[in-house]
């Protein structure tokens, strides 16, 4: 009798994990969405709204898992600055293999009449400091063709026009009690941002400038995944940045990626 119940015992083990690994297999077989948010701040609304949260903590980095309506999300905060946000992003594409991955921080504005909190989502990105910054756009000399996909690399990154419409669908479907526009965005490790780098900005029509999304569109175009890059204005760029006005730029990026994710069905 003992020998029986031990080895029902073991039968209903075995069952249990074989279940186990058979969803953790449905689950990873499920297309994920990757949140890169920089600061803490810029992803607290956004992890509120996360459901069946689970964190892994792979080589020290903690990633939040979940779900928002019925897409499987994963969230991230690498920090501050180029590195550390393309560090962190280039290990959770690796580990999750997301489908898409939002960037999604707070910005100066560059384009003085936008209001506190208006969130920008890129239709256009570039990285100011790559090259000489002129009034039409970043120049290099020559571009350099990269060793991976063998292409020479853009100096400015232009969301999927097809992923743009159905951003716009997702868009309609909400309404917010802030502006959201498409615009021109630009990252600069400059800041405050000098003046003469403003002009240029804004003769390139740029709306808001911050540092993290050029270099996550290029690390998604080097693994062939689709980026939006979202900004939302805490101050004017050049001029102090105030606690209040990150508070509300954070809160309002974050309403803006939760409702993508809950309108992508």
């Amino acid at each position: 009798m003992k020998a029986f119940i031990a080895t029902l015992l073991l039968c209903l083990i075995i069952f249990s994990n074989t279940n186990a690994l058979a969803h953790q297999q449905t689950q990873s077989n499920q297309s994920i969405d990757a949140i890169v948010s920089p600061m803490p701040i810029e992803a607290k609304v956004l992890r509120q709204a996360i459901q069946h949260k689970q964190i892994q903590i792979i080589d020290g980095v903690h990633y939040l898992l979940g779900t928002i309506g019925t897409q499987q999300v994963v969230s991230v905060v690498t920090g501050y600055g180029k590195v550390n946000v393309v560090s962190i992003a280039s290990r959770l594409i690796a580990r999750f293999h997301p489908a898409l991955i939002f960037l999604a921080e707070t910005s100066g504005a560059v384009n003085p009449k936008l209001k506190i909190g208006t969130v920008i989502i890129a239709n256009r990105i570039f990285d100011a400091d790559f090259g000489k910054l002129t009034a039409t756009g970043p120049q290099l000399p020559i571009l350099i063709k990269n060793p991976i996909t063998h292409k020479k690399e853009p100096l400015v990154f232009a969301l999927n026009s097809q992923l743009q419409q159905q951003v716009k669908m997702r868009l309609n479907k909400q309404k917010f009690s802030f502006p959201v526009k498409f615009g021109v965005i630009a990252d600069s490790d400059m800041l405050p941002n000098p003046p003469w780098q403003i002009k240029l900005l804004r003769q390139n029509h740029v709306q808001a400038v911050a540092m993290d999304g050029a270099p996550i569109a290029k690390l998604g175009w080097l693994f062939n995944i689709n980026v939006i890059v979202l900004h939302s204005i805490a101050n004017i760029a050049g001029k102090p940045i105030t606690a209040k006005g990150t508070q509300i730029a954070a809160a309002n990026v974050d309403r803006v990626m939760i409702s993508l994710l809950q309108n992508k069905s």
